[in-house]
């Protein structure tokens, strides 16, 4: 179901007619089926910081650049130490912003702990989740990011709010009308 979710909430955040597209809807299944990525993750985020790397406080960090040189992804935490390979990025009390080319934001990552691998261009969330893109919002506790294909995937007590049915989708997919909704 937490794959079900993850499909809702990336036809919803985007255009439709990316549907269409057999290579998007490849990358919809193709990373939630790469555990190992995922472990090797976890098993970084259990080892605790590299030994010798002091944290940094009140961080806020560019994660990536667009072609034109724009800031596309921005980190602001809490807490971080970045590993000494310059590789390996940990935070705690994470936002994660998400910029268009022209500046405009497109959507933010909230997580109580987050484990970035740049040369693997994935992520682990730990803790409470939460994920708004086009007015659209996913919940939860847990996640796992492919930063290239920007799959999101909520572990445990997903939970999906969009405005496009007046309601939300819960983890096991049922609709909830608002209250007053005429589907009541």
């Amino acid at each position: 179901m937490l794959t079900v979710l993850s499909l809702v909430f990336a036809v919803l955040s985007g255009p439709a007619d990316r549907l269409a597209d057999p290579a998007f809807l490849a990358s919809l299944t193709a990373p939630g089926d790469d555990s190992a990525r995922w472990d090797a993750l976890q098993a970084l985020w259990n080892a605790g910081p590299e030994e010798g790397v002091q944290p940094v406080r009140q961080i806020r960090l560019p994660v990536e650049h667009h072609a034109n040189g724009r800031v596309k992804a921005l980190l602001t935490a809490r807490e971080a130490w970045i590993s000494s390979s310059n590789t390996v990025l940990r935070a705690t009390s994470v936002e994660l912003r998400y910029l268009s080319e022209k500046g405009a934001q497109e959507g933010v990552l909230k997580a109580e702990g987050l484990i970035v691998d740049r040369a693997a261009r994935a992520a682990r969330a730990f803790g409470a989740v939460e994920v708004m893109l086009n007015g659209n919002t996913m919940t939860g506790r847990g996640a796992v990011f492919d930063l290239q294909t920007r799959y999101i995937r909520i572990l445990s007590e997903a939970r999906l709010k969009t405005n496009r049915f007046g309601g939300a989708f819960s983890m096991k997919g049922v609709f909830e009308p608002k209250k007053g909704d005429v589907n009541e």
